[in-house]
């Protein structure tokens, strides 16, 4: 099995996995056992988080935890692409440098059906159709 097929099977299952580079950590009730959030680990550095909110909608946040690569980019799509089944989401990539006061940032880019957008720093993204059980 390939290293994003883990990750995503991971976030669906919410059984936690090791494979190379990246680490799903899952997170269940204390009391009730049920599956509520997960951590995507790239290099030990926080890519993502998968969460179910109080309104019972599973959510996964992106972050590219400053390291701004191929490999962080296929991470998040691979998640995305797996756990937000709804229109076609794709991480383009950084697209430019922004001046801010803490410093330079830089915006990544993704598409969402036909429109285009872009973020920085981390993007909260709504997981439309999750298969999670």
């Amino acid at each position: 099995m390939r290293i994003d097929d883990a990750t995503v099977n991971a976030l669906l299952t919410g059984k936690s996995s090791k494979r190379d580079n990246t680490r799903v950590r899952c997170y269940h009730d204390e009391f009730t056992d049920e599956y509520v959030s997960a951590q995507v680990f790239l290099h030990g550095h926080e890519i993502a988080h998968y969460y179910l909110s109080d309104e019972g909608d599973w959510h996964i946040t992106a972050m590219d935890a400053g390291w701004r690569t191929r490999t962080t980019k296929t991470r998040l799509n691979a998640m995305l692409d797996g756990v937000a089944k709804g229109d076609r989401l794709r991480i383009d990539g950084p697209v430019s440098n922004i001046n801010t006061k803490e410093g330079t940032k830089l915006r990544w880019k993704y598409r969402m059906g036909a429109s285009e957008y872009s973020w920085m720093g981390e993007h909260d993204f709504h997981a439309i159709s999750p298969t999670t059980k």
